[in-house]
């Protein structure tokens, strides 16, 4: 009785939240009222409040999907750690690229918000473990060297991921420069900590991006506090 309730529960949250993401994607964040979500949704507004919050939990709980999936979709290690940091950036893009109606307004409302210091630490957690995991196995293998503790390469490549979201998050990049903001951020932050043969991988996959690089570079423009975003293309 007790895991009818529960998988009940589960599939009442996952249509608020799919509810949500829905109202957000057709009319942008200022749309989502809890009234509306109650409606569609097909739920009470104090069985909002039960089963996931208010509104900025509601916001959150939508961004933690991206982590979520980051989690059961993080390649196995194998032989090749450093190629799995690859695709763990990836994951992390293509996890924005397949809802950027949905993720660039939610990014935007929850910026400089108190909620990023508190709800979020808990994802940030969630991602510094699944990045230093990789980092570690990099370095079981022999493909970067023990100077540091996983823990700091793996705090330097999610600082380049968050500034490479936020940076797309306004409107300054598209999602494939995106993704090469994170990339090189990634592979240059490897590149400290490489071991001789792995060094040499790391600059080869650097001078690949170099031109996506060097053209986002020359063409970043001043982002006024209400920018506005560029349109794009279809998925």
């Amino acid at each position: 009785m007790t895991n009818l309730r529960e998988r009940g529960k589960a599939r009442r949250i996952q249509r608020i939240l799919d509810a949500a993401a829905h109202i957000i994607e057709a009319g942008g964040i200022d749309s989502l009222s809890m009234q509306t979500l109650a409606e569609q949704a097909e739920v009470s507004v104090s069985t909002l409040y039960n089963l996931v919050g208010g509104k900025d939990a509601i916001l959150l709980r939508l961004l933690s999907v991206t982590v979520d999936n980051l989690e059961m979709t993080a390649p196995n290690a194998g032989a090749d750690p450093v190629a799995a940091l690859g695709s763990l950036v990836d994951e992390f893009v293509d996890s924005f690229r397949a809802r950027q109606s949905l993720y660039r307004p939610l990014l935007l409302s929850l910026e400089g918000q108190p909620i990023l210091g508190q709800g979020s630490d808990e994802l940030r957690l969630r991602t510094m473990t699944i990045v230093e995991t990789a980092v570690a196995d990099a370095v079981a293998a022999g493909q970067l060297e023990d100077v540091v503790p996983p823990a700091v390469t793996a705090h330097h490549i999610c600082l380049a991921a968050q500034m490479g979201l936020r940076r797309w998050s306004i409107g300054m990049t598209d999602i494939e420069e995106f993704r090469a903001e994170v990339r090189s951020g990634l592979w240059l932050t490897l590149l400290a900590v490489a071991t001789p043969a792995t060094r040499d991988r790391l600059l080869g996959e650097l001078a690949a991006l170099a031109p996506a690089i060097t053209e986002i570079a020359s063409s970043t423009l001043v982002v006024t506090a209400s920018p506005t975003l560029p349109a794009e293309a279809p998925s």
